[in-house]
């Protein structure tokens, strides 16, 4: 879920930027946080308190405070931090505490909105929108270099990549089993434990997900479509889009 929101996060206009600083033991509640807002310590510490759950935000752990947020903040040690706060429509029912190791060039990124955000020269706001795009982006992609995947996933690395590469192409059990090196049975159990579903349940998953992003494009007719990604007809290609989404392929206008 914490992904997922991540990844949907449009930034409608930047608000505030601002560098402040909290005493030590200065403490506050905030109900139904009208805005997102991301904070950056460049001294000291503050705890969050949300359901109940504690964040500990230093210079090392950036925190992002989501619109509609509930949440308590007690400074525990004093110290300025810089506070980038957001309009955007998404909204999550728990703080995203971040590890970084770029502290310096998340800072001086943020400084650089403030300075725009002060100085208001034309184009400014789409400068402060990119900026804080570039500071959600450095610290998702440093989230993603922190997960290592399992011993199983990596097993199944080449599978993966040749369904991605191949969606229009025919496969079978017995030809993944063999990109994967190992005997089919081995291997239809261990690609159902990783993703959840047999390896053909998945390629057709995989197949309609790639359908939506060209329905959604408006990429040729639900014949040139069904052709692309090598279903034999278009009648079997509206059986398996209605079978995964429950709509037919021309009432399909988007998930959102």
């Amino acid at each position: 879920m914490k992904n997922s929101i991540l990844e949907e996060i449009k930034i409608n206009r930047v608000l505030t930027a601002i560098s402040s600083y909290n005493e030590t033991n200065a403490k506050k509640s905030r109900h139904d946080r009208p805005c997102w807002a991301m904070i950056l310590k460049y001294e000291g510490e503050t705890q969050y308190t949300c359901g109940g759950k504690k964040y500990i935000s230093n210079p090392s752990n950036p925190i992002l405070l989501p619109k509609g947020v509930n949440y308590d903040w007690h400074c525990t040690e004093s110290g300025h931090f810089m506070s980038i706060e957001f309009d955007c429509d998404a909204e999550y029912n728990s703080l995203i505490l971040f590890s970084t190791k770029n502290h310096d060039k998340l800072l001086k990124t943020m400084k650089s909105i403030e300075y725009k955000m002060t100085l208001k020269q034309p184009f400014y706001m789409l400068e402060c929108i990119e900026l804080t795009y570039s500071v959600l982006n450095l610290l998702i992609h440093e989230k993603m270099k922190a997960y290592v995947p399992s011993k199983k996933q990596k097993k199944l690395e080449g599978v993966f990549e040749y369904i991605i590469n191949n969606i229009d192409k025919k496969m079978t059990n017995d030809m993944l089993s063999e990109i994967a090196g190992m005997p089919t049975v081995t291997f239809r159990k261990l690609f159902t434990e990783v993703y959840g579903m047999p390896p053909m349940s998945y390629v057709s998953y995989m197949r309609v997900e790639k359908a939506k992003q060209l329905l959604l494009c408006d990429r040729g007719s639900i014949s040139e479509i069904a052709q692309t990604l090598g279903y034999p007809s278009i009648y079997d290609f509206s059986r398996s889009f209605k079978r995964h989404t429950g709509i037919s392929p021309k009432n399909y206008t988007g998930d959102l």
